[in-house]
């Protein structure tokens, strides 16, 4: 539990932070460079060279935004979306699958390869696991679905034994490859990279489908219609109607 702790303890003193600032609380002027701010208790000596004091014009600082769109480890994602698309050119009986093999960027198999998952949370960080999700119809995309129960469903737990993971070094950090063997029929094989953007209708209906599975249809309907006055809305405004449909 320590990974989603470690951002969700950051978001709730931050949010903790704003609260203490609007009732008056004060510190020093500059808690992050001065002296004995933050970076005084983190290093010995600041590289401030490697800092901008002044960006240069018309540099974005982040130049994409990518859309986690399953709710698993982000090093999982290439692999389920190459297993979709294998879905989608071959039509693929899960029973008939005798073996996946998946390749992968080596740094991932210490970040979320666990063999046999026995928590919820831990079939957030198993190759196996979400293979035999992807491929035995389960949605990836559903925080829901992730639960001690699944660890011990029949079907999957078996699908486990068939799956293969092995670290590719010409396999980019945002890339993944499977190979689907179905005994004497043809293997399936596709690859899918993380940084080739998805077309937009595609995209779209993959985020409605993701809001959906989070607040509800009928919410999330509501929340795409309200995003396009985004521009006119207040970040005030879009909180209230957010905790609102939720």
């Amino acid at each position: 539990m320590g990974k989603p702790f470690n951002a969700g303890i950051a978001a709730s003193n931050g949010v903790e932070a704003a609260e203490l600032a609007k009732r008056g609380f004060v510190s020093c002027d500059d808690g992050v460079g001065g002296s004995q701010g933050f970076v005084d208790a983190h290093v010995d000596q600041a590289f401030e060279e490697a800092a901008w004091a002044s960006p240069p014009p018309a540099t974005f600082l982040f130049e994409d935004v990518k859309h986690k769109l399953h709710a698993c480890c982000h090093g999982l994602h290439a692999t389920i979306e190459a297993l979709r698309l294998a879905r989608r050119t071959s039509a693929l009986d899960p029973a008939a699958v005798t073996a996946v093999r998946l390749r992968v960027n080596p740094r991932w198999l210490k970040v979320c390869d666990i063999k046999k998952p026995r928590t919820g949370l831990e079939a957030k960080f198993s190759y196996a696991m979400v293979t035999a999700m992807t491929l035995n119809d389960v949605d990836t995309a559903s925080e829901a679905v992730y639960t001690d129960a699944l660890c011990r469903d029949p079907a999957l737990e078996a699908f486990l034994e068939k799956v293969a993971v092995a670290g590719d070094e010409s396999i980019g950090d945002t890339g993944a490859a499977v190979r689907i063997e179905r005994g004497g029929a043809p293997a399936v094989e596709a690859t899918f990279d993380l940084a080739e953007r998805l077309p937009a209708e595609a995209l779209q209906r993959r985020l409605r489908d993701k809001a959906a599975a989070l607040v509800g249809s009928d919410a999330a309907e509501a929340l795409w219609r309200e995003v396009a006055t985004l521009e006119r809305t207040s970040a005030r405004d879009l909180a209230h109607n957010l905790r609102a449909r939720t």
